[in-house]
């Protein structure tokens, strides 16, 4: 009885570490999928039937595989199609007012990664596809927007000119202060925001802090990451180890934030930092 009694509390245990662990993502169901706004990736399920007249049983599930894949591309183009850029604009809208944007996404969503695979015993097969919403589908969703990065005139690097000697080190303490944010956390609870993948943070007077115009278009976090808890969110690795921590005063169309002129100051001098996308929004 001690014996059962011990591995029920393992069990236990084992579940509660699982559920902290996925406590902070952020997910919504999307069609015949989910969009998971922490991870950034969007997974598809397909399910394929065997083909019952093919010669032999490898042919018959080799087929079943395949059409599987085709359901799943098929579900998550359209899913994608779906998601929100913005307030008012959906990728399925850029797509249709742009055909290299089209193909571009139509191209990454064919590089698919599969997750998953199940087999059933009369022959079917269904598949998970997972394709990461960062790195190239962003850049073919947002590459005219986003922050073009010019090179060094022929391909050279620029000289830096020579340091000055260096003087006496800094107090401790105001090394401390000076230590750079290395992200931004913003936090956006009791207001319903919908994760989109551009959002943008305006300051009291409306003035633009940030966007993803100022984001590079070589940048592999995207724009912003969502997280539903806020210690998670601290420590996710976009945003690691000295993020600035700003609240949301409001939002005017649940998909934008207001932030105090005082935050936006701050924001605005870590500027360089979020030109690469280390930003992470916690909403409910």
């Amino acid at each position: 009885m001690n014996k059962k009694r011990g591995l029920f509390l393992a069990l236990i245990i084992c579940f509660a570490f699982m559920q902290a662990a996925f406590a902070g993502d952020d997910s919504e169901t999307s069609g015949q999928g989910s969009i998971n706004w922490s991870k950034k990736e969007i997974v598809f399920t397909g399910d394929g039937a065997p083909n019952l007249l093919a010669p032999n049983a490898a042919s018959a599930r080799l087929g079943a595989e395949r059409a599987a894949e085709l359901v799943a591309l098929r579900n998550a183009l359209e899913a994608i199609k779906g998601v929100k850029i913005r307030a008012g604009q959906t990728v399925g809208d850029k797509m249709a007012k742009n055909n290299a944007i089209a193909a571009g996404v139509e191209g990454v969503v064919k590089g698919f990664i599969v997750k998953e695979t199940r087999y059933y015993s009369d022959g079917g097969v269904q598949r998970d596809l997972v394709i990461p919403l960062d790195g190239i589908l962003t850049q073919a969703i947002l590459g005219d927007e986003l922050k073009k990065t010019a090179a060094p005139a022929g391909g050279a690097e620029k000289k830096s000119e020579a340091a000055p000697a260096p003087g006496p080190a800094a107090p401790a303490e105001e090394r401390v202060a000076e230590a750079k944010n290395t992200g931004l956390v913003v936090i956006a609870r009791g207001f319903k925001i919908v994760p989109v993948l551009a959002p943008k943070i305006i300051d009291q007077d409306g003035k633009d802090v940030y966007d993803v115009t100022m984001v590079e278009e070589t940048a592999e976090n995207g724009i912003a990451a969502y997280m539903k808890d806020e210690n998670a969110a601290k420590g996710d690795r976009r945003v690691t180890d000295n993020p600035l921590i700003v609240k949301a005063l409001n939002t005017p169309n649940s998909v934008d934030l207001v932030v105090s002129n005082a935050d936006a100051a701050k924001i605005r001098q870590a500027a360089d930092v979020l030109a690469k996308g280390r930003v992470v929004i916690v909403r409910d």
